[in-house]
């Protein structure tokens, strides 16, 4: 027993290590190999954190459509070290919890080599749907992880003795907490959890195992309201629960409609290219689709880990398929990569040649990706335009102003080098999210109305706050090297000044 316990404990600590190096390498955002590499939504994140840290309220200061965990996670990181590095420091954890996790899914079939030299294999595939950290999926994979883990432990006891036995409820919770942290960032994220769970609880519907089947129920109810109800209360006790609810929820199912009928409308006009291109990048999810209906056929006695892992991989590649192929949704597929591989070697015993062939393109695909852009992918990230901003808005906007100042559909991370909170809470990608949302294209003209800026800075005049631009500021010269930028002057400060 000591003996098992001093080895998981090594264990994690090589799995600490790696998640170390590979944050170190890849979390563009983070990592303190890179200077000035803010990105776009993790500049948005980490903003909203660092001001909550500070008092200010998300949603009602600071407004963005995901979900509050997002931004805890960001403003623990703050409390950490004051600065990003903090942030990073939990992506490690995080990651290394998923690590040791992916491990222990291998170790359950293979060796303790060939498991770490896997589970090495499934970073490489995490890098290329990475997007420079600090996104949200990155802190869903740990839990997803632990799902994958105890259901294929549970799916081995039942497939042993011919039928299946009870489930464990704490691994209900365990999915509803993951359905509860889905909806408190971005509620898809809980499709293969939630076919997981849907899969489990037909089986015991089926068996008639009643008295389990309530307390998966009852738990995994349980390990929804665990995460979500703290939060609903400290934004009700904020007063700003209906805000929380629409950035996190009502916002998204908006976003969901407009990303959906565009991704359906460009599906039907899906070229070759096009389709080649969504099964390279979800080639886990689509591979585990193919590979688990041929091993239902193949493989009698191991029909239902089947069932569940083609209905989870099914939701997600659905998912994949509707969401413009965003690379970082990708990384929830990551976390069934062990099974995946599994199966594989499940096919192995009845189709080798085959199962060889795919195994082999699922190892040297994601290396090969990688290695190729192992030193440019920063540069996909790093925002030229951003010492430029800070430059020009430092000439023009002084200092005692800077806190009446503020972007308009700007480089976020020209907030962080200037160390500015924006005057409003619509502070980033207002022309982008107003599209999308006729309730928050009001609440940004409305904001913008107020006139409580001093100071705006714009990339371009045909913009939906043009007219009160036009009407109440000044605009003033732009920089040579962005003369599209344009930042504008409230009249009466531009007429005291002058």
């Amino acid at each position: 027993m000591t003996r098992k316990i001093s080895y998981n404990i090594l264990s994690y600590l090589g799995c600490l290590l790696i998640a170390f190096l590979f944050c170190l390498k890849f979390s563009f955002t983070t990592s303190f190999l890179y200077n000035g590499c803010h990105g776009v939504d993790s500049a948005i994140f980490y903003i909203i954190g660092k001001f909550w840290a500070q008092g200010y309220i998300p949603y009602v200061d600071l407004w963005d459509h995901k979900g509050p965990i997002i931004f805890f996670v960001n403003c623990l990181g703050h409390l950490l070290t004051g600065d990003k590095t903090g942030v990073f420091i939990l992506q490690v954890v995080s990651l290394s919890v998923f690590v040791f996790f992916t491990f222990l899914t291998f170790r359950r079939s293979l060796s303790s080599l060939v498991s770490c030299l896997l589970t090495i294999v499934s970073l490489f595939w995490l890098s290329c749907s990475y997007e420079a950290g600090n996104l949200t999926e990155e802190y869903l994979l740990p839990y997803l992880a632990m799902a994958v883990y105890f259901t294929a432990n549970w799916l081995d006891k039942t497939e042993a003795q011919k039928e299946p036995i009870d489930h464990n409820p704490w691994q209900a919770f365990l999915l509803g907490f993951i359905l509860g942290f889905s909806f408190l960032t971005r509620l898809t994220n809980a499709l293969a959890a939630c076919g997981i769970m849907l899969t489990v609880g037909c089986v015991l519907l089926y068996q008639k195992k009643w008295k389990n089947l309530w307390k998966n129920v009852l738990f995994f109810c349980l390990g929804f309201c665990a995460i979500v109800l703290p939060f609903c209360a400290y934004f009700a006790a904020k007063g700003a629960l209906s805000n929380m609810l629409f950035g996190s929820v009502f916002y998204n199912y908006d976003v969901l409609l407009f990303t959906s009928k565009k991704s359906f409308s460009q599906t039907a006009h899906y070229n070759y290219r096009d389709l080649f291109l969504f099964a390279i990048m979800c080639a886990n999810s689509l591979c585990l689709i193919v590979i688990s209906v041929i091993n239902f056929f193949l493989r009698k006695d191991h029909r239902l880990s089947c069932i569940i892992w083609f209905s989870s991989s099914l939701l997600l590649s659905i998912w994949l398929l509707s969401s413009n192929l965003s690379a970082h949704y990708r990384t929830l597929a990551v976390p069934f990569f062990p099974i995946l591989v599994l199966e594989i070697l499940e096919l192995k015993k009845s189709l080798p040649a085959v199962a060889i062939l795919i195994l082999v393109l699922l190892i040297c695909g994601p290396i090969g990706f990688t290695l190729r852009k192992w030193n440019s992918a920063i540069e996909y990230y790093m925002d030229p335009k951003v010492p430029v901003i800070c430059d020009y808005v430092q000439k023009y906007v002084p200092d005692e102003s800077r806190d009446a100042f503020v972007g308009y559909s700007i480089s976020q991370g020209a907030y962080i080098e200037l160390n500015i909170k924006p005057c409003y809470h619509n502070f980033s990608l207002q022309e982008t999210q107003s599209a999308k949302s006729s309730i928050l294209k009001e609440d940004i003209i409305s904001e913008f109305s107020s006139l409580k800026a001093k100071y705006i800075l714009t990339p371009s005049n045909d913009i939906l706050i043009s007219e009160i631009l036009n009407n109440h500021y000044y605009q003033l010269p732009s920089p040579k090297e962005l003369p599209d930028y344009h930042l504008w002057v409230r009249n009466d400060i531009f007429q005291e000044a002058h």
